[in-house]
């Protein structure tokens, strides 16, 4: 009988171990999967918005995957397949695969067996799973821009020592005088002055009012008949930030935040401000910036600002020095104003433009043409 017993218990511990086994598997296993998908949706969502900036001259899936191949995926250098990239046509909710006209790319990437990548499981053995697939998916969509480059629509005015030129942040992420190219440009229906040895390497694009003095340009004044469009603006409609970020939000050291979209009624940076992806940053009041605003590994593209009403953007006071911003910048209503030693790489739209001494201002051709050019949007 006892012999009967200890069997009997022998079974119910190696049902217990068993049920034990998962629960730790669900534990630890489930946490590596989940930061594995994060990890992954942030390749696709970069990658996506990188392949439809360059999708209507044929390059997306050249430049998706390159993009995807410059990220991490659980501890290793990812690596993307053409196949990844689809070209199709977007009309909400649906993306169709090679539908016309095209006007979106979908970046599909994973974690899978079937390309040698799936996520090992530490504890999932016990229960006979060994490995995980995990995929995310991300698709963006491209339209025509109204004229961009850096536009002050009542007025562009710099001091001393500014630098207007483009690069290719898919090529280059620190642009230099020396290999800059020459496709930047400056905007404005009212005056575009400058102090001394300022330098445009682009054009210049002006209302029919407008003017253009002091610059050096290697490009053409482009006069229009009409008045440089005004773009439309996305509606405010605030939303809860991701990480319950507040509203009223003050950056006072180095901070990095999730990647999402916020909605801010101010945002004061005396540090330095990035996020770990691609996002959109709704603001409803004045930008004090007098630190650095940088889009996700360094990209415009990955940090899309759209500022509403008559507010500032920079030093309330115009004092600002040392500030570095990479991203592209929506705000027509709005004064953009900084000091000293300003970096600005990508776009951006603005009510008037005023700096001091030694500005640097860098197109981001991947934008497309800076006349013109694209709006990237991601959507699923």
């Amino acid at each position: 009988m006892r012999n009967s017993r200890r069997g009997v218990a022998i079974v119910y511990v190696i049902v217990a171990l068993t049920a034990f086994a998962g629960f730790v598997s669900l534990a630890v296993d489930l946490g590596r999967v989940q930061l594995v998908k994060t990890q992954l949706q942030r390749v696709a969502d970069s990658a996506a918005r990188y392949a439809s900036q360059g999708a209507e001259a044929g390059n997306a899936v050249t430049w998706g995957v390159a993009n995807a191949n410059e990220q991490t995926v659980n501890g290793a250098a990812y690596s993307a397949l053409n196949a990844d990239v689809v070209i199709g046509k977007w009309v909400s909710p649906t993306f169709t695969a090679g539908a016309t006209p095209t006007n979106a790319v979908k970046m599909t990437v994973g974690c899978t067996t079937a390309r040698g990548t799936a996520v090992p499981l530490m504890f999932g053995v016990m229960i006979g799973r060994s490995t995980c697939d995990v995929n995310a998916s991300s698709v963006a969509i491209f339209a025509d821009n109204p004229n961009g480059g850096f536009i002050g629509l009542s007025s562009v005015t710099v001091k001393n020592n500014t630098f207007i030129g483009s690069y290719n942040s898919s090529k280059t992420k620190s642009p230099t005088h020396s290999g800059a190219g020459f496709n930047g440009a400056v905007g404005s229906n009212g005056a575009v002055t400058s102090g001394n040895n300022d330098t445009i390497q682009g054009n210049v694009l002006l209302g029919p009012s407008g003017s253009v003095s002091g610059f050096t340009y290697s490009g053409k004044k482009m006069t229009q008949a009409g008045g440089i469009t005004v773009p439309s603006m996305p509606a405010w409609s605030p939303g809860t930030n991701p990480g319950s970020i507040p509203s009223s939000y003050t950056v006072s050291n180095s901070t990095t935040l999730p990647h999402g979209t916020y909605w801010f009624t101010s945002l004061t940076i005396t540090g330095a401000l990035t996020f770990d992806g691609p996002s959109t940053v709704y603001v409803n009041g004045n930008v004090d910036l007098e630190g650095d605003l940088i889009g996700y590994n360094s990209v415009p593209s990955n940090l899309a600002i759209y500022q509403n009403g008559s507010n500032t953007f920079g030093s309330t006071a115009g004092g600002a020095n040392n500030s570095n911003i990479v991203a592209d910048v929506l705000a027509p209503n709005v004064a953009f104003s900084e000091k000293n030693n300003l970096y600005y790489y990508g776009r951006g739209f603005f009510a008037s433009i005023n700096t001091m001494n030694n500005a640097e201002f860098y197109y981001d051709e991947a934008f497309g043409a800076a006349i013109g050019g694209k709006t990237i949007t991601t959507v699923k």
